[in-house]
This record gives C-alpha cells, sequence and structure tokens, in this order.
C-alpha cells in the first residue's frame, strides 16, 4: 500500500512532535518532511512534492496563508490541510478562497485529524471550525 506523504509545517517542535508521532503511527501515512517557517515548507513541497501538506497559520516570519499560493505553485498536486487554533470563520474563508483544501482546529481529536488528512488526501474538502 503506498503511503499518504505529509509535510508538516509547523512553528513549535512539541507540536511538531506529536503530530510526526501520530502520523507516522498510522499505517497509511508518512510525515517525509517538517519545517518551521513557511520559506522552508515551501522549498521542502517543492522537492518532496508531498500528497498533503500539512500547515500552521501562524509561523515566524510569514503567515501561513500566504504561503498557500507559492505552495501549490511548488507543488500543483498537494492538497493544504490548515491547522490552526484560529477556528474563526474569517481565518477559514481566506484560506479556501487561497487554495486550501481543508481546514482543522488544533482542538480537534487525533481520529479527526487523520480523518481529515485521508479526505484531502483523496481530492475531497474537509472542514472542522
Amino acid at each position: 500500500m503506498k503511503k499518504i506523504s505529509v509535510a508538516l509545517i509547523e512553528d513549535h517542535a512539541i507540536v511538531r512532535a506529536g503530530v510526526k508521532m501520530l502520523l507516522d503511527y498510522q499505517a497509511d501515512m508518512e510525515v517525509v518532511s517538517e519545517a518551521s517557517t513557511a520559506a522552508e515548507g515551501i522549498r521542502l513541497a517543492r522537492e518532496l512534492r508531498p500528497v498533503v501538506v500539512l500547515l500552521d497559520i501562524a509561523l515566524p516570519f510569514s503567515s501561513g496563508l500566504d504561503a498557500i499560493g507559492p505552495i501549490l505553485e511548488a507543488s500543483p498536486k498537494s492538497r493544504i490541510l490548515i491547522l490552526s487554533t484560529h477556528d474563526n470563520q474569517a481565518y477559514l474563508r481566506l484560506a479556501l478562497s487561497a487554495g486550501a483544501a481543508g481546514y482543522v482546529s488544533k482542538e480537534a481529536s487525533a481520529t479527526e485529524l487523520t480523518q481529515a488528512i485521508r479526505t484531502v488526501a483523496m481530492g475531497r474538502s474537509y472542514v472542522n471550525v
């Protein structure tokens, strides 16, 4: 079975480590890259072309929202799933209009996050705010 390759762009190391452990535990997922900034994430997306990019909004130097377009330019087939503490409709609308395939609150359960990744990897949208 081919695994869903996931690029994780999150500036908090402990959050990255926890999400990586959760995803790598899934039989059908693999974290192929980790980045703490949008610029690093864009570079890695260009190199690795992951199926899903799990992207935080609040990043140092540049917003995750501003990184959506450049990530999609770097890796057009990648699907972007926002994972954020911002759980209001304004951020949701901005993310989706910029090209994100889904949006999940950091309040979501581990099961919900993995389901969201599977859903966007299959070409569908996923929203939990």
